[in-house]
């Protein structure tokens, strides 16, 4: 007579909880992921490349840029503001020298992937503050 879908409630109540802080969205996990754009890879890329980019974004990564023989990935490892504010007071405060210059230039981890003559996919790393 009365059916009701139970389905919805998990949803509803998850996302009551997540809009429930008055301080930020971010509050449920520590780190957070900053996604870039969605680039599709072109289908000249070789199926290594394919396998190095699935293993890369499967770390957290995100596709910025595809060329033919090249693949930049890009991720960034935010604090989320309610540990940062719960750190800040725990610490007395000490903790903003910390948290104050890293919300300015905040940590980018680049990965570029490049295939070489020999068909081989040769990785460069680089940490960048912006």
């Amino acid at each position: 007579m009365g059916a009701t879908s139970t389905s919805s409630a998990p949803t509803t109540r998850a996302a009551a909880m997540r809009s429930a802080c008055p301080l930020a969205s971010s509050c449920s996990c520590v780190f957070t992921k900053v996604q870039g754009q969605t680039v599709m890879l072109s289908p000249s890329t070789s199926s290594s490349l394919h396998a190095e980019v699935t293993h890369w974004t499967d770390l957290g990564y995100a596709v910025v840029r595809s060329d033919a023989g090249e693949v930049v990935l890009e991720r960034r490892r935010l604090l989320g503001f309610c540990v940062n504010a719960a750190l800040t007071a725990v610490t007395g405060l000490l903790w903003l020298a910390y948290w104050i210059p890293r919300t300015r230039h905040p940590r980018v981890d680049v990965v570029t992937l490049t295939v070489t003559p020999g068909g081989d996919v040769a990785t460069s790393a680089v940490l960048d503050r912006r």
